[in-house]
């Protein structure tokens, strides 16, 4: 999981899931400003999940 977070890249078939590529909040905050989107601001969101998946990581 450890690769995960710190590339942002999920290959397919790994911890149940599918491809993905997840942000970190800066480079998502460039992309959004790079695509012509303005005064951008980003807010985190945390559910009973997250705890969840702490629980679960190997």
């Amino acid at each position: 999981m450890a690769d995960i977070l710190t590339t942002g890249v999920h290959e397919p078939g790994r911890k149940g899931f599918t491809a993905a590529y997840f942000h970190t909040p800066a480079g998502l905050a460039e992309e959004m400003t790079a695509a012509g989107l303005t005064d951008v601001s980003l807010h985190s969101v945390e559910g009973p999940a997250l705890q969840a998946a702490r629980g679960r990581q190997s």
